[in-house]
Order: C-alpha cells, then sequence, then structure tokens
C-alpha cells in the first residue's frame, strides 16, 4: 500500500480503533463513498468529509472463500464474506459474522481493526429490523 492510499484509511482506521464506523462523505452531492477516495466518485469534489454512520444495510451477495494464498487467513477458511449496500447507499465487502445470512438480509456492520491495525468490517444479522 502506498503511503497515499494508507493516508486515506486513516480516519476509518483511527475510528475502527473505537469500533465506529466511519465514511467519507462528499459536501457538494452528499454521495457516502467506500473505499476511501481523494475525490468524490460521483461528482469529483475534493470536500469529503468523514462520519460516522450507523452501519444498517442489505445483503447484496454471499460466498464463501474456500482458499486463499495468503498464510494469514488460512486459519479463517471457510470465510463467509459478503457485498452490503447501507442504507446511506454505500456498499462494501465484509466480514460474514454468521454462516446462515443470505442474500436479502439486513445487517449491521461494525468496523473494528486486525492484529495489523488494519480495518476489519463484519456483518451480523439485524434481527427485529426491517
Amino acid at each position: 500500500m502506498s503511503a497515499v492510499s494508507a493516508a486515506l484509511w486513516e480516519p476509518m482506521r483511527a475510528a475502527a480503533r473505537d469500533g465506529v464506523l466511519m465514511l467519507q462523505h462528499c459536501e457538494s452531492c452528499g454521495r457516502v463513498q467506500y473505499p476511501p477516495r481523494e475525490l468524490c466518485r460521483d461528482c469529483l469534489y475534493e470536500g469529503l468529509q468523514w462520519r460516522p454512520v450507523d452501519g444498517l444495510g442489505t445483503v447484496l451477495a454471499v460466498s464463501v472463500l474456500q482458499v486463499t494464498n495468503d498464510a494469514r487467513f488460512r486459519s479463517r477458511l471457510p470465510w463467509p464474506i459478503a457485498t452490503v449496500k447501507l442504507d446511506c447507499d454505500a456498499i462494501l465487502f465484509v466480514n460474514l459474522a454468521g454462516r446462515d445470512v443470505r442474500g436479502g438480509a439486513r445487517v449491521r456492520v461494525a468496523a473494528g481493526v486486525d492484529a495489523e491495525d488494519g480495518v476489519v468490517l463484519e456483518a451480523v444479522e439485524a434481527k427485529g429490523r426491517s
């Protein structure tokens, strides 16, 4: 990871250390975006503010990673992962806490960091939510 791209992630990483999910919000068009970028992906405006989001969203797709070439992740296999569209319209790629979560399920995405201080996003089914 380049120094520029590492710097883009730092506000999200700092918030994740405290268990807060923060994403960039465009001051011009209002787009909430992920992953972090230097410009808004829709209007190319530079004014991006980091704000917390509640993490509620809907699972778009689920997969189970069966093989990895990275030794750090082998202990997690098989590893359930998903694409989630948050209610704020951002789309995230996340770990799934449960293996029974299916496409269309309502989930809450939580942020944390791993042993290497990388941002980790994990979704758990949002029971009783519509």
